[in-house]
């Protein structure tokens, strides 16, 4: 017996569906591979200077440390080495690092220095593992408060519209971009309650641009930025700088 047009067109259907998940399930589990292979080959950049006029402390997660990035200059840290030469740079980011984990085990680097400027990227790791906003704000009050103690000037990111992301599901962008604005919001309050100074990637930039000058702003693994992404990242963050100069 033939199959009815209706039945032949919902077999082709779910043919296709299946073949597209099989298909994409493949690609997002390439970028899983590939975003753990660069984490693996990536440290983070220091410059230490002696005798140096200014102390910086960056500290966090992998966007701290670098991954993504050709080589450590292209990374936040090492572009605030070229545009502050004077400046000594400590950078103890740590990949996977969520706020809980910088809230109760702070490095001893922040613990028994004093600088002139500290720097955290922390928190993407919590919109993307679903840490409740009731925890989250615990872990970065703590953080804060910890971090005013050895440094005047505190400025923190968690970076831009997780839901942008290319190797975020379409069927999780949603999710993920109404998590990243609950955390601005609460990141903006924070902040503006305990004394830090936020940098708000999400408003500045709500659909991070996928391309700049030509080239991709997401490294390999379609999830951390590339040498122009982490360019863009810092150039937020001197916009804070100098607001708050």
């Amino acid at each position: 017996m033939t199959p009815s047009p209706l039945i032949s067109v919902l077999l082709l259907l779910v043919v296709g569906l299946a073949v597209y998940c099989y298909w994409y399930v493949r690609k997002f589990l390439t970028r899983i591979r590939r975003s753990r292979e660069i984490t693996e080959h990536t440290t983070p950049f220091s410059r230490p200077l002696t005798g140096a006029a200014m102390q910086v402390l960056f500290m966090g997660d992998s966007t701290a440390v670098g991954v993504g990035a050709s080589e450590g200059l292209h990374t936040t840290a090492g572009r605030f080495s070229a545009a502050y030469p004077e400046a000594s740079i400590l950078n103890v980011g740590k990949s996977g690092s969520r706020l809980a984990d910088l809230a109760s085990f702070p490095p001893p680097a922040l613990l028994n220095g004093q600088y002139d400027l500290i720097i955290a990227q922390i928190g993407a790791n919590d919109i993307l593992r679903l840490t409740p906003l009731a925890s989250a704000e615990e872990s970065l009050r703590q953080i804060i408060r910890q971090a005013l103690k050895h440094t005047k000037k505190l400025v923190l990111l968690h970076g831009g519209n997780v839901g942008s992301a290319d190797i975020i599901p379409w069927v999780f962008r949603g999710l993920f971009s109404r998590r990243t604005r609950a955390f601005r919001d609460l990141y903006t309050r924070v902040c503006t309650e305990e004394g830090a100074h936020y940098v708000d990637m999400y408003t500045s930039l709500k659909d991070f641009p996928s391309i700049r000058n030509g080239v991709s702003t997401y490294s390999k693994d379609s999830f951390h930025p590339s040498d122009e992404g982490y360019a863009i990242w810092f150039e937020l963050i001197q916009e804070v700088l100098n607001m708050t100069a």
